[in-house]
């Protein structure tokens, strides 16, 4: 219906099926329903099954001289000293990490989750999936480097991190999952970090 809505006002939309125009080349509404409904299968029985979804807040750090992987924050028993809970599904920034004229910190930072794992995972492949990474990430579990997610500028969506875990998952317990972040360099994009809930799911069929 971009026609008729053009033609209601031509400011609301362009009407060209290429849709340069109309802003929503990439990631229209259309893409968006396709990317939601993938994200539901992975946990419905369709395409997968959810294991676990991580807590909404996590604890946080900044990470301004990049310390945090050669003093290990990755490890299950590492100083929670200096941390803060965040929300994961908002931009960090906006939770107390801006100066006074509003800019954003940019650099490393770092969330950490702790999530049962239910015992009926065991044996099955698990993978964790982060929808939103704003602008690069790495992942651990329980200690264990399991993934990387390459740099992507931070308005590009999807943007999502997903890795398998199956190795470092521990079935039955309680698993630590820590995931290093960038910002990137670029201080206009003010990229927010972790904007969804992550979870853990177990593709059918593995």
């Amino acid at each position: 219906i971009r026609r008729e809505l053009y033609d209601i006002n031509p400011f609301y939309i362009w009407y060209d099926e290429e849709r340069y125009h109309s802003g929503i080349w990439y990631w229209g509404l259309v893409e968006r329903k396709a990317w939601y409904q993938s994200l539901a299968d992975m946990t419905s029985g369709q395409t997968g099954h959810l294991v676990a979804l991580l807590p909404e807040m996590a604890q946080f750090r900044t990470d301004p001289f990049d310390a945090g992987v050669a003093e290990r924050w990755y490890e299950p028993d590492a100083s929670e000293a200096g941390w803060h809970p965040i929300s994961s599904t908002k931009p960090f920034y906006i939770q107390g990490y801006q100066d006074e004229q509003g800019h954003p910190y940019v650099g490393n930072m770092w969330y950490r989750f702790r999530v049962k794992v239910p015992a009926w995972a065991a044996g099955k492949t698990v993978k964790l999936y982060v929808p939103v990474v704003e602008t690069e990430g790495w992942a651990w579990v329980n200690g264990k480097y399991v993934g990387y997610r390459p740099y992507m500028e931070a308005y590009i969506r999807p943007n999502q991190m997903e890795v398998d875990v199956t190795e470092a998952i521990k079935p039955g317990q309680i698993n630590v999952i820590a995931l290093r972040v960038s910002t990137g360099l670029s201080l206009a994009q003010a990229a927010g970090g972790l904007l969804s809930r992550a979870f853990l799911y177990a593709p059918t069929g593995g």
